[in-house]
């Protein structure tokens, strides 16, 4: 009996990843680039102003999420949010602290995302997308 019900479990988890699809970024040293993150989030788009340094995230239609480069802070909609490291750029390339990839999640991005850091990579499940007043059938 014990075991149909572990094997009843596992079968309904691989299901549910199965059918949201789980997407594995690699996380080192409290980074994540943004190359790997624009390949799970291909509307992500990417602005820098190279005289001041500074960066603007866009999703779709959405607001921008700015910041600048080497600063402990990041700005999305008149809201001031503090950094533990800040976002820096080398070799053309965009490496994103953990609070921004947060704040990407929960401000940019228009879909349920559920989302684990461990040691050495960012786990993303991919779940529906949230449905605007106006798509909902009536």
């Amino acid at each position: 009996m014990e075991k149909s019900k572990i094997f009843v479990w596992a079968l309904s988890l691989l299901f549910s990843f199965s059918l949201f699809g789980e997407e594995v970024i690699p996380y080192s040293k409290g980074y994540v680039r943004f190359t790997d993150l624009k390949k799970v989030f291909p509307e992500l788009t990417l602005t820098i102003d190279s005289t001041i340094l500074k960066i603007e995230l866009k999703h779709k239609s959405s607001p921008e999420f700015k910041f600048l480069l080497d600063s402990k802070f990041f700005s999305f909609k008149n809201m001031i949010e503090p950094l533990s490291k800040p976002a820096i750029y080398i070799k053309k390339d965009l490496f994103l602290p953990r609070e921004i990839v947060e704040g990407i999640f929960i401000f940019l991005i228009d879909r349920e995302i559920s989302y684990t850091f461990s040691e050495k990579n960012l786990h993303i499940v991919l779940e529906s997308k949230i449905l605007q007043a106006e798509e909902i059938p009536v």
